[in-house]
């Protein structure tokens, strides 16, 4: 064979090979990179979808652990708003607030106060009415622990407001030991709706 005819018949394989991968190029590889394409696509989507769905999993037992909790938070909630006026609660509150800053209550009075909502015209059912407890307290005592007793009122367990005081200094044989102090509390709790 000539050697023309040798590169005639190698261009011409050369060319048949170029079409031969052109053809399985397009009919075999395009359409495959196509599938890979799409079905990258619906995993980076389904992806997506399970770490959204993951976290309302997560968020959902969240609350599920924070509903296990609920007695515990029921019992907190009612030691600080007690459901009913619950005087003898207080006056054990003012009494132990009494014995651990030395100060002597001299007198002490309870005036209930009907809720701020009355059930009948409650729009929200899931909120109790609020009623108070107003409690009067003279106590007697050094300086010091009158005004640790005023602040650890304010700051009991049960939700307190003092409302007034007045606070009178010891006179003569009672100067710095014999002072006085008269407040005025309000203490809330929940009205039990029936």
């Amino acid at each position: 064979m000539r050697i023309s005819t040798k590169r005639i018949l190698s261009i011409g394989l050369s060319v048949a090979l170029f079409i031969g991968v052109a053809i399985i190029y397009f009919n075999l590889i395009v359409p495959e990179a196509k599938n890979i394409s799409k079905e990258r696509g619906e995993i980076a989507s389904k992806q997506s979808l399970f770490n959204v769905q993951k976290q309302a999993v997560d968020e959902v037992q969240k609350l599920i652990a924070q509903f296990r909790n609920l007695p515990q938070l029921q019992a907190s909630v009612s030691l600080a708003m007690p459901a009913g006026s619950d005087t003898i609660g207080a006056l054990r509150q003012i009494n132990a607030v009494a014995k651990t800053t030395n100060a002597t209550v001299t007198s002490l009075g309870f005036k209930i106060t009907p809720p701020f909502l009355s059930a009948s015209k409650a729009k929200i059912t899931i909120v109790k009415p609020m009623g108070a407890v107003n409690v009067t307290v003279s106590a007697r005592g050094v300086y010091e622990n009158l005004k640790k007793f005023l602040e650890l009122v304010e700051k009991n367990i049960r939700v307190a407001n003092v409302r007034t005081f007045k606070f009178t200094p010891g006179i003569g044989k009672e100067a710095g030991v014999g002072d006085a102090l008269d407040l005025s509390i309000d203490m809330f709790y929940q009205n039990p709706v029936q």
